[in-house]
């Protein structure tokens, strides 16, 4: 994992200031998500006398461990975190919540951990889109998903896009979604790069070949989208994403 800080001198920057600090883990970020969210972060540290440091683990679940281990032996007064896709949680989100250290978990919400959670309402959002699809007669929808399916976030919109067809009185064709997409998550994206990536527009391109019968596509996650789309509109199917 690797540590940079918005205080200046690193990690001396906790040890010799009377600037109290907020430790930030996130497992990636990028142009297409998280930039604008840790500079809301930043601004929102600064004005209320807080330096911030950040430790990105990169999806694996090693890295977040010793990122919180790290954050707290440098003396951080509170942490928030955005936890690795993982259906297990990491043992040191749970001794933050039994020791009742500061923390609050963004995006995804770990299910009976008394931890405070800021997100989106990701049941909701995955309705309204699956009903507008609906409501415009689409009825053969591919769902596109990462290999992550453990996770809260991936969970609750797979719940609401069912819901929504079950309001309609059908049932989602499961058969019909790509659910292994590895490219986007920061773990494959970290190792394998651009092969994973080709890998993936394969999978893609041989799915959409082998299920024509499919009439529009629901990217679940926005990372998805621009992979699955080049793809579609090579075969003059894009107008449905």
């Amino acid at each position: 994992y690797e540590i940079s800080c918005s205080l200046v001198g690193s990690e001396m920057c906790i040890r010799d200031s009377h600037t109290p600090v907020i430790g930030v883990v996130l497992d990636g970020f990028g142009a297409d998500f998280g930039c604008q969210m840790l500079g809301s972060i930043e601004m929102e540290c600064r004005n209320q006398g807080f330096g911030m440091m950040l430790i990105c683990s990169y999806g694996r679940k090693d890295g977040e461990t010793a990122g919180i281990e790290r954050l707290r032996e440098l003396g951080v007064n509170g942490i928030i975190i955005m936890c690795v896709h993982d259906e297990n949680y990491s043992e040191s989100i749970l001794k933050m919540a039994v020791q009742h250290f500061p923390v609050v978990t963004i995006d995804r919400q770990l299910k009976g951990v008394p931890i405070s959670f800021v997100g989106t309402d990701n049941e909701a959002a995955s309705r309204d889109l699956a009903r507008y699809l609906l409501a415009r007669g689409y009825r053969k929808t591919c769902f596109v998903k990462p290999h992550a399916a453990e996770t809260s976030t991936l969970q609750e919109r797979i719940r609401g896009f069912k819901k929504a067809y079950n309001e309609y009185g059908l049932f989602a064709d499961e058969s019909l979604w790509i659910t292994d997409i590895r490219a986007t998550l920061p773990a494959y994206h970290q190792d394998r790069g651009e092969q994973q990536l080709a890998e993936d527009e394969e999978k893609i391109i041989e799915f959409i070949q082998e299920h024509p019968e499919i009439d529009s596509y629901f990217a679940v996650e926005y990372s998805l989208a621009p992979v699955s789309y080049t793809h579609l509109r090579a075969h003059e199917t894009a107008a449905n994403l």
